[in-house]
């Protein structure tokens, strides 16, 4: 109900100023949430079809854009895929929402940093990559990340990445912590090439 209150005055701030520079991407962020909350409530349900991968992360790229501006940080996204051939079997919903939050987690614990997504093909899966150079989870904690309540965040539920991993599971992909240091931490996140 809220959302809908927000989406009203979104559209009657951009009727009164003219300014839909500035309300699409608030449109597309209530837009996001709405499917999120519905994906919330159908966890179990996944309508996998032939995604191009690409495609979902780019606009998720550009969702954040504006978002991430506010920290100074930005998203470099290198494409190791040998051209068209990012597609897979997924469920276009539930990935978005896996690559929005691991973007938002990134830039959460970042500032004046570049965010690195990098897409590359290993034998008959598309891997992708998420690196930031800021806070470290520390080595007790980087066990229990996926850890359905559990969260590091002072204001955080502690669903985000456990059903991020439940997500790719039922896509027949994996999400893993590659590594989180001093220097930088990295998600993997890989799916089966639609052939």
């Amino acid at each position: 109900m809220r959302l809908s209150i927000l989406d009203i005055y979104a559209r009657i701030f951009e009727k009164k100023t003219g300014d839909s520079e500035t309300v699409e991407p608030i449109k597309k962020s209530i837009t996001v949430i709405k499917n999120q909350i519905e994906q919330f409530k159908n966890l179990d349900v996944v309508n996998l079809q032939h995604i191009n991968i690409k495609e979902v992360i780019q606009e998720s790229i550009s969702m954040y854009a504006g978002i991430l501006k506010e920290k100074n940080n930005k998203i470099v996204f290198i494409d190791d895929s040998a051209g068209e051939g990012a597609n897979a079997f997924a469920d276009r919903e539930k990935f978005s929402i896996v690559i929005n939050n691991i973007i938002k987690n990134a830039n959460d614990v970042t500032k004046n940093d570049e965010i690195i997504i990098k897409i590359s093909k290993i034998e008959e899966k598309i891997k992708i990559s998420f690196t930031n150079h800021g806070e470290m989870i520390p080595k007790n904690k980087q066990d229990k990340i996926f850890e359905k309540g559990y969260t590091t965040k002072r204001d955080g539920w502690g669903v985000g990445l456990s059903v991020c991993r439940k997500f790719i599971g039922s896509q027949f992909g994996t999400l893993e912590l590659e590594k989180s240091d001093e220097k930088e931490t990295t998600f993997v996140l890989s799916l089966p090439l639609a052939q």
